[in-house]
């Protein structure tokens, strides 16, 4: 079960990035709480973000302003890429697990919300119909989301050690 708060995290090291401000840091997430709380990591890095001074945590946009996503502070938790093989069927073999899931936010003019379905790759199917050497990069061309049809969704691999969530 995941830690909800920093403290319950430990002193497990965690990287945060600001692509717009240029911004990056890393933290023990013990020491991250001395210095926020003993919040959550959402919360934990909108304090860290304002105490940073970066202009759009401490002038947030309205939340109806049409251009929000844009002009939001945009600190995220940066986390290395796990060393994904570069072709399907070198994914098969080393038994990665792939997950597809909708992430449509319209559907033609009408704002609508994702279907919410996750759906397992088969692999083993996937290496039949594009071949063994297909990259793994082009796959987003290749796919659309399994309840819908939508071409906006979201790939997530899980090394053969993790457990999916």
């Amino acid at each position: 079960m995941p830690a909800d708060t920093l403290k319950q995290m430990g002193s497990i090291s965690l990287r945060f990035r600001c692509e717009p401000c240029g911004r990056n840091g890393q933290y023990r997430a013990d020491r991250l709480a001395e210095l926020v709380g003993d919040v959550g990591l959402p919360e934990a890095m909108v304090v860290l973000a304002k105490l940073g001074q970066c202009p759009r945590a401490l002038n947030p946009p309205s939340v109806n302003s049409t251009s929000y996503n844009q002009d939001k502070c945009q600190i995220r938790r940066d986390t290395p890429a796990p060393s994904m093989p570069p072709t399907v069927g070198k994914a098969m073999h080393e038994r990665w697990r792939g997950f597809i899931r909708c992430e449509r936010h319209h559907q033609g003019l009408k704002a609508t919300k994702p279907c919410g379905v996750e759906a397992e790759l088969d692999l083993p199917t996937l290496v039949a119909a594009l071949g063994y050497d297909f990259e793994i990069a082009k796959l987003n061309a290749k796919l659309t989301a399994p309840c819908c049809g939508s071409r906006s969704f979201e790939l997530t691999w899980y090394r053969p050690t993790q457990q999916a969530a």
